[in-house]
């Protein structure tokens, strides 16, 4: 990889399999440089998008904050690299630098969708949540491709509010939201199913899991929540038929079995 770097130098591919061998190995700070020098060859580009992708999977947003801090003290102008900056300062807690940068982007470049919807997202991370969401709502009927990854970034939102009085009514919004645009992604309504029990909503929450089941029937996490549902419902009977429709669906499936003869 190093060898195709110093043939190419200016082949961002290149220092993006570099970056990639360097990660491989834990060493962090050369990866980081190398993925560092893809995304200043092609700021706005798909493999800009690919780093942030490594960048998801494998590092805390401390070091996705300094990675992109980094970028852009060398190319202030780059737009996604400022995206995924604000992005950072929002999942490590300095929301409001978070919103003041994407506000200022999103009236730089008011026909930029990506940018208006990170806007949007600003917003709910800063508790403005129906205004984020109807800016979210109305890039996804321009772009409707980025539903799936609002989706993914309404459920980190969520999962990041604070323990306040009004948090598990904001998460539960947030996370019907995720649901609506991803009704696919078995692990929003198990997260919104979580979010429904904390707030004592237990019937809702049990239909909830059992969508889960029926579609994931051997999730032991999933089932021993229904059963925490039913803990505090005095329902015993519709309990066990529960239980008894799941298993009816899945009659090969072990964790509902299990789970039903518990309940004998």
């Amino acid at each position: 990889a190093s060898l195709a770097v110093e043939y190419a130098p200016d082949d961002p591919f290149s220092w993006l399999l570099l970056g990639d061998t360097l990660a491989a190995t834990g060493a962090q700070d050369l990866s980081f440089n190398a993925w560092r020098s893809t995304v200043l060859l092609a700021p706005d580009g798909p493999i800009a998008m690919e780093v942030a992708r490594r960048l998801d999977e494998k590092h805390a947003a401390e070091h996705q904050l300094k990675f992109w801090q980094g970028v852009i003290d060398s190319a202030a102008d780059a737009l996604f690299p400022r995206i995924r900056y604000g992005r950072a300062l929002a999942r490590t807690g300095r929301k409001a630098e978070a919103l003041a940068l994407l506000e200022t982007m999103s009236e730089e470049q008011p026909d930029r969708v990506d940018i208006q919807l990170y806007y949007g997202l600003m917003l709910c991370h800063n508790s403005m949540i129906e205004s984020g969401l109807t800016t979210i709502w109305e890039q996804i009927a321009i772009q409707p491709e980025l539903a799936a990854e609002a989706a993914r970034e309404l459920a980190l939102v969520a999962a990041s509010l604070a323990n306040g009085e009004d948090s598990l009514p904001k998460s539960e919004t947030l996370l019907r939201t995720a649901v609506h645009l991803s009704p696919g992604d078995l692990n929003y309504t198990l997260l919104l199913g979580q979010t429904l029990l904390s707030q004592g909503n237990y019937e809702e929450a049990a239909g909830q899991f059992v969508s889960v089941l029926m579609a994931a029937p051997e999730s032991p996490r999933t089932a021993a929540l229904l059963d925490e549902v039913f803990s505090h419902m005095d329902t015993p009977e519709c309990h066990k038929r529960v239980w008894q429709d799941i298993v009816d669906a899945h009659p090969e499936a072990h964790v509902p079995r299990r789970h039903l003869s518990n309940l004998h």
